[in-house]
């Protein structure tokens, strides 16, 4: 028996003895996950229909400092590995239910109006003035950075870089036509409208793009069913 028909039998048999009360769900999760979790979210409902879910996405680094301050949250999904162990560090987490969820990749991205670079290396080129990247901390912001240091671009674009507080801000900079180029999550980069993928990153220039899950400390379990609930759904990745 998986741990999910576990849960479902366990979360049956709690909503029958609490019938005239309903269970929330809330999850700080990181901005690139937004349309992926509201869809699971949705699916959630339908096998769970006494949970409330609430879902409130952000940098990763902003999720990390919520919870460190007592945010409400049931469960949180960073995109940085090393920002859960920060949260582990700080006993913030219970490590037992760290658990990952998903991977991804990063992409170049252009506005229509700009030609398809072939290489990361055209955006030395004067037609690439303004490239988005996240702000320092923001995990998106530091797969980018280490891209550009390992392929020895960073000296000659850092001072065309415009930062985005989150994921989803850097993919809006392309859309809006407020930048030439950005460095996305693939996840992301699929979903945007009046961009391009001009190329998805060697997945060797950076750390690997990982999505770990856990529970806060003195947090109820109903987030390791959503975390069990994706997971038997498959890992996402991108």
């Amino acid at each position: 028996m998986n741990r999910l028909i576990l849960f479902t039998c366990a979360f049956s048999l709690l909503l029958s003895s609490c019938s005239d009360e309903r269970m929330t769900l809330t999850i700080g999760a990181a901005a690139s996950l937004a349309l992926p979790l509201a869809e699971a979210a949705d699916s959630f409902a339908v096998r769970f229909p006494d949970i409330d879910v609430t879902i409130s996405t952000a940098a990763s680094n902003v999720i990390v400092r919520q919870t460190l301050e007592g945010g409400p949250y049931d469960l949180v999904i960073l995109a940085s590995p090393s920002l859960m162990e920060r949260l582990d560090t700080a006993g913030a987490i219970d490590r037992s239910t760290i658990r990952i969820i998903g991977t991804n990749r990063l992409c170049l991205v252009v506005p229509d109006r700009i030609p398809t670079p072939k290489s990361l290396d055209d955006l030395r080129s004067p037609a690439f003035d303004r490239i988005a990247i996240g702000a320092p901390g923001v995990p998106v912001g530091e797969y980018a950075r280490e891209v550009f240091e390992a392929s020895g671009l960073m000296q000659d674009i850092e001072s065309k870089i415009i930062h985005g507080r989150n994921a989803r801000d850097v993919l809006r900079y392309v859309e809006i036509d407020e930048v030439d180029a950005a460095l996305v999550y693939r996840s992301d980069a699929v979903e945007g409208e009046g961009i391009r993928i001009a190329l998805t990153v060697d997945s060797a220039l950076h750390e690997p793009i990982l999505y770990p899950a856990a529970v806060p400390i003195e947090a109820g379990s109903v987030g390791e069913a959503f975390v069990d609930f994706l997971v038997d759904g498959g890992e996402w990745s991108w």
